[in-house]
């Protein structure tokens, strides 16, 4: 399991346990680091070419 599978996995732990408005807020920014973990993905995936 990579550093990032088990970093996803606590967070979303964390997120769950969380009571409003607190869980909303943190479901707002997971949106936002998933984004920019593809975008990352893709980046990486354009340099190894």
């Amino acid at each position: 399991m990579m550093y990032i599978s088990y970093s996803n996995i606590c967070a979303n732990l964390v997120r769950n346990c969380l009571k409003e408005p607190f869980k909303s807020e943190a479901l707002t920014r997971e949106k936002v680091s998933k984004k920019k973990e593809e975008d990352d993905e893709e980046l990486e995936t354009l340099l190894r070419r």
